[in-house]
């Protein structure tokens, strides 16, 4: 949480997905120094005390200091999370290059992440694309996947792509084929696969 108005609407969404699933949420900052620690505690906790009742009992505050990347992916692993909710500004010309801030701890974290560009409020949700590859570790996500698209009555879409390391393209048809049994088992939510060349 860094104070910005999209980590309040960012904020807004992991408390509404909580309070959907009966979950708890995790408000977490790291901090560089002391002094920014004891300040955010403080500024989370009175955000919390105005929350309801119901809201108050969802919430925990964690302020933790070190390095952005590594401390959220340790705090997600440490907390057992099934769900890292994060905003992002989107990326300038530079970070296109180098990779942005949450591309940056998507990528070093074990947990699943939704996020979220600008202030959005997620009332329903029709579609979710999901991106495959040959990696077998894009099988782990499914499970938190149709969790999710059960709350919004989502249809997922499977996408994956030709690949022309023959190996690789095998392997990817065989991740998309269980992952495809495995939705169709789980309920109705018709998953379509679609293959990019």
């Amino acid at each position: 949480y860094d104070f910005s108005e999209i980590a309040e609407s960012t904020f807004v969404m992991a408390l509404s997905l909580a309070k959907r699933n009966n979950g708890t949420v995790y408000l977490l900052h790291i901090a560089k120094t002391e002094m920014e620690e004891m300040k955010a505690q403080s500024e989370m906790n009175d955000m919390v005390r105005n929350l309801s009742e119901e809201g108050r009992k969802r919430v925990f505050v964690k302020v933790l200091r070190g390095n952005l990347y590594k401390s959220v992916a340790i705090a997600g692993e440490i907390l057992g999370a099934n769900l890292s909710v994060m905003g992002t500004h989107g990326m300038s010309c530079m970070q296109r290059l180098l990779g942005s801030n949450a591309l940056k701890m998507v990528a070093m974290s074990s947990t699943p992440y939704l996020l979220l560009v600008k202030e959005q409020k997620l009332e329903k949700v029709d579609t979710i694309v999901m991106p495959f590859s040959f990696v077998e570790d894009t099988l782990f996500v499914l499970d938190a996947l149709v969790e999710f698209a059960k709350q919004y009555e989502s249809i997922i879409h499977l996408v994956g792509y030709y690949d022309k390391v023959e190996w690789q393209n095998k392997q990817s048809l065989e991740n998309q084929k269980t992952a495809r049994k495995f939705l169709e088992k789980r309920g109705s939510m018709h998953p379509r696969l679609f293959c990019i060349l």
